[in-house]
């Protein structure tokens, strides 16, 4: 019988590409199935297919950019890492990636998650700079390598990567006093583990906005 779902003794978990979690579990191909599968069963506008997730859902999404940018428009991670060394997506997709800048399990430098309070690493994987996902990211499309402002208000810097290839785009935001959080949202851990909530922005918001003026070429 199948264990129900727990954070601490039986967490759901995507294959990212880490190798931390599930590595015998082709998730890639599942989500391609699934997308095949839906688009057999519903009228689906193939050209606004999009991937979003949190933490763990977060490099899932970079995986599926690496692996399914002929079906997928473009993918927005929050708090999450980019494992590929040398990203090479059949065709160049667009970026939008925000994190907190007091995240603990997404330390901005890198390095081992530790719970907010600080204290020994949670062991696991080392995790690269934020930055170095970022700048794989830029030179798999081709990018302008400086970027401009596009946001900055209480703490919360948006910055952008245009003249890419196909006409994509990189959008990163960074949020002070944030933690293991998604802004605008609400955690199911206690602060001490992950660090503070925001509502400086809606992360829901801006991916959305992202989303709509990215659609598949």
């Amino acid at each position: 019988m199948a264990k129900p779902a727990n954070f601490r003794t039986n967490p759901q978990t995507w294959n990212d590409g880490s190798g931390r979690f599930q590595s015998d579990v082709d998730d890639v191909r599942f989500v391609r199935y699934l997308i095949d599968d839906l688009g057999t069963r519903f009228k689906i506008d193939h050209k606004r297919i999009y991937a979003t997730g949190f933490s763990n859902g977060a490099s899932m999404s970079f995986q599926l950019g690496v692996h399914l940018s002929e079906k997928i428009a473009a993918i927005a991670p929050v708090s999450g890492a980019l494992w590929t060394n040398d990203p090479r997506p059949k065709r160049s997709i667009s970026l939008f990636y925000l994190t907190g800048k007091q995240d603990p399990l997404n330390p901005m430098d890198g390095g081992i998650p530790r719970l907010a309070i600080g204290g020994r690493g949670l062991g696991g994987r080392e995790k690269p700079p934020v930055k170095d996902h970022i700048q794989k990211w830029i030179k798999a499309l081709n990018c302008k390598k400086e970027p401009r402002i596009i946001y900055d208000r209480d703490g919360v810097i948006g910055l952008r990567y245009s003249s890419c290839n196909q006409r994509t785009e990189v959008d990163y935001y960074t949020v002070d006093e944030m933690g293991h959080t998604w802004p605008g949202g609400m955690s199911i851990l206690p602060e001490a583990w992950v660090g503070k909530l925001t509502d400086k922005i809606k992360a829901n918001d801006l991916i959305w906005d992202f989303f709509q003026r990215h659609p598949m070429p």
